[in-house]
Order: structure tokens, then sequence, then C-alpha cells
């Protein structure tokens, strides 16, 4: 479940989507199972074949992905490795969106964290970190000042 879709400048698609191994072992909607599942990457020439997917996140949920203006794929993602590795439930409610872009040879580039440092959420410890971000690329301030009249900013 949770997808992400972008095609690549070679006209590749690429496709991720949340999942887990049918082996681990663990029951579902636990905190176990959270830091069970990954990011797993697949791809296509024709949307129809597709490649063996690849699990490439691990601790992560609800996956997004966009083209960047220089044309790389980038994929976001819930980032559970902190609350995985403390072992704390509470923490995984406010797991933070990290990501990465696809490099020349389809590795994923070393991680960023996304932050909106003027957003509630961002201190009040009460509120979720909203998922699905689905975080755009504008590509001049034209676009962003149209953006932000629309949003009332």
């Amino acid at each position: 479940s949770d997808t992400a879709i972008a095609r690549r400048n070679d006209g590749t698609w690429v496709l991720f989507v949340k999942g887990q191994p049918s082996n681990s072992g663990v029951a579902g909607g636990t905190f176990e199972e959270l830091c069970t599942r990954g990011v797993y990457r697949t791809t296509s020439t024709d949307l129809i074949s597709w490649a063996t997917p690849e699990r490439v996140v691990s601790m992560s949920s609800v996956p997004e992905a966009a083209v960047g203006a220089d044309g790389n794929v980038w994929l976001y993602w819930q980032d559970f490795s902190n609350a995985c590795a403390a072992g704390d439930p509470h923490e995984a409610s406010r797991a933070p969106i990290s990501g990465a872009y696809e490099q020349a040879d389809y590795s994923l580039s070393d991680t960023i964290q996304v932050s909106f440092p003027d957003e509630e959420y961002a201190t009040n410890t009460a509120l979720h970190f909203p998922t699905n971000g689905n975080p755009v690329q504008l590509p001049n301030a034209s676009a962003r000042a149209a953006f932000e009249a629309c949003m009332g900013n």
C-alpha cells in the first residue's frame, strides 16, 4: 500500500511502495510491525511489466515521489528509524519526513530531513507530523507568489 510514482529522464517509470517482508512474523498494527516496514522500488518501461521490487529504505512508510528541476527523482518517506532505535511508539506518532534523490547509478543520495520550522506541529508534541507531504518544487518566483496568494500567505 501507499504508492508513489515518477518518471525518470530516460523515460523509465519508477514506483515506490510501502511494504514489509512476508516472513517478518510480527502482528499487524503493532509498533514492531511499523519497524519492519520499508519502502520498495520497482521500475517499468511500459507501466505493464515491472522489475522485482527492491527494498531501498528501512523503518519507513508513506512514500511520495517527485521529479526535481534537475530531472532527479526524489523519494520522500515517513521515517521511523529514530523511534524504532529508541523503542518508543510515542515517537513513532511524530515520525518526521525524510528524503533522498536517485543518483546517476540509481542509488539513493544521503538522506535529508524535511522540516517546516514555522508550523505548529514542529514544536507542539501533541500534534502529528503531517504525512503525504507531497513536496513540490515551484519553477520560479512568480509560481511561488501565485501559490502563496492562493494559500492566503
